[in-house]
């Protein structure tokens, strides 16, 4: 699929498929979603254009985009968006990654490490703390709870309380 077909640009950013099935791409010139036969494309404009770098649909349904500029979260059942940026706890406004864990809390990396948010307030988690590199790029969560965390130095896993971090000694295949 391309423009030709309904994506909104043909640069993709990042992909993300919700709950419902629905394929969201972010592209450099807004956000497409594919239901699997048609395209919708999202162009927010204003300070949004090229900006989001990741999409993320909650379990309750609230949307969260990671962006140069921090977090913004819409709320589609009050029809209302939250803007979160440095001023309230989120480590550094430059977001690349944006995930939900099973317990329901969020969790948003930087280019200056990860910050935790369960609706109330905010954790943020640095070198310092046990990762091995501020750029987080990727997370994911296995089946024993464990968050595992993509830097540009290795990768981290957490399990709620001790970081353990990996890299080429431990034989991962490489990174930055």
């Amino acid at each position: 699929y391309d423009v030709t077909d309904g994506l909104a640009y043909g640069e993709l950013r990042s992909i993300f498929q919700d709950h419902e099935g629905v394929i969201w791409f972010v592209t450099q010139d807004g956000v497409s979603l594919f239901d699997g036969q048609h395209f919708v494309n999202l162009k927010p404009g204003g300070d949004f254009e090229g900006r989001i770098r990741r999409v993320f649909k909650d379990r309750s349904g609230v949307v969260w985009f990671g962006m140069a500029g921090g977090v913004r979260r819409y709320d589609p059942e009050a029809e209302s968006w939250r803007i979160f940026t440095t001023d309230d706890g989120l480590v550094h406004n430059d977001v690349f990654s944006v995930y939900q864990d099973g317990d329901g809390a969020m969790w948003f990396g930087t280019r200056n490490g990860l910050s935790r948010y369960d609706g109330k307030s905010w954790v943020t988690f640095t070198g310092q703390d046990g990762l091995p590199g501020p750029h987080v790029d990727e997370m994911a969560q296995d089946l024993d709870g464990n968050l595992w965390i993509a830097t540009h130095n290795g990768v981290a896993r957490y399990d709620g309380n001790t970081w353990n971090t990996f890299s080429e000694d431990d034989g991962l295949a490489g990174y930055w």
